[in-house]
Formats: C-alpha cells, structure tokens, sequence
C-alpha cells in the first residue's frame, strides 16, 4: 500500500465530512451501542436477547431483515437448542483462539442444528453462518475497537486504489483485519480527521468501525 495515498483518500473524506451535517453510515456506531444495551450471553431468553440486540431504526441489511436471514435463521437455531447454541457464541468471542478456526467452528456447529430440521422442513436449505459477513458483525459489535465489517468488495476495491501489491484474499481473514487495523492507526493520526468523525458519530472514541466507513467512502470515490 502507498501511503500517500491512503492519506489523499483521507483527506478527500475529510473535505467530505467537513462540507455535510450527517453522514448516513454512522448509523453503524447506533447499532453497536445497541449491541452492548442488550447483549447478555449467559442471560435468560437467549434468543429474545439476540433479537433485540441486532436492531437498527436505520437499516437491517447486515443481519438481512427478520426474514429469510441470517438474523432470522439464528433465532430458529436459538429456540431450536439453545443450549448448544450459546457456547458456539462463546467461542466465537474467544480471542484467545485462532480467528480463522472459530469462524469455521461457528458455521460446522450451526450445521449441526440445522441438517436434522432439513428433513423435517424442505424449505430450510442455509442458516447463513458459513458466510464471514455475518460472524465479523457480530466480532465488530462485540469488540468494535479490533473489527469492523467484513466486506470484502469494498476492501479490495480500496486496496486497488491503495495500489497494494499483496492484497489479501477472501479467506485470509486475519490479513484482511491487519491491513484495516494498519489503515485506521494511519489515518487517525490525523487529530482534526478524528474530531470530524467524533462530531459526526457523538461518541467520545473511535473505534475500528470507521474503517467500515472509510473502506465505503474509499470504494464508492
């Protein structure tokens, strides 16, 4: 990556957010102090807990709604064993373990629910937590200051424009995040930069989850 112009890239979204009263992604840091109001993994009513932390006024779209989607299937998977289900939430929030293997941990248990309902139901075909999209939500909800979104389309189109020369693949997860961590510990050096999207989301810190943001801006520019 050139840092010159990941600096260009920063300072163009800084005229951005400098010439606008809101930006309509901020929404993301909403959903996180939602995610920490309600989210209680050893709480009674695992799955009423679930539903109501993954709740936006804005948009839905990362969970995928309240049907036919990841959000709505887990609730299925919830009230079907939620016994076996609150431990595969453990440990995905393991940070202890390997972030590759508890991805793939996360969707082989959820499978494991899933496949005896397929023969009762022809109509349940995914749980849709094989997808990585959905598992680093919930990582960036629980632990905003090291992830933010996984959305690969947008975080290869700005390392295009980056001009890296080793850019990470869909699988390599861990890269994906240690290249957004290095882009974010950049741009935030700028102080001014960093005032701008304090005003912008209220909040006291910023945390990884502009890189979701910034990684949007960067793509769309």
């Amino acid at each position: 990556m050139k840092v010159n112009l990941i600096n260009e890239y920063k300072d163009r979204f800084k005229a951005h957010l400098q010439s606008v009263d809101h930006i309509d992604n901020a929404f993301y840091f909403d959903i996180i102090d939602n995610w920490k109001a309600n989210w209680n993994i050893e709480g009674k009513g695992f799955g009423q807990i679930y539903d109501a932390s993954l709740q936006s006024d804005v948009s839905g779209r990362h969970w995928g709604g309240s049907r036919n989607s990841p959000k709505s299937m887990m609730i299925t998977l919830i009230e079907k064993n939620e016994d076996f289900m609150r431990p595969c939430f453990r440990d995905l929030f393991n940070e202890t373990l390997d972030l590759g293997l508890r991805l793939d941990r996360f969707g082989y248990h959820a499978n494991q629910i899933l496949q005896p309902m397929m023969g009762k139901d022809p109509k349940l075909s995914t749980h849709y937590h094989n997808d990585r999209s959905i598992l680093c939500l919930y990582l960036a909800l629980e632990y905003p200051d090291i992830y933010c979104l996984f959305d690969y389309p947008s975080f290869l189109k700005m390392m295009e424009k980056f001009e890296s020369r080793n850019i990470p693949t869909k699988v390599e997860v861990e890269r994906y995040y240690k290249s957004c961590r290095g882009i974010f510990k950049l741009i935030t050096k700028d102080e001014e930069f960093v005032d701008l999207i304090k005003k912008h989301t209220k909040r006291d810190n910023v945390e990884l989850m502009l890189m979701s943001i910034f990684m949007e801006y960067v793509a769309e520019n």
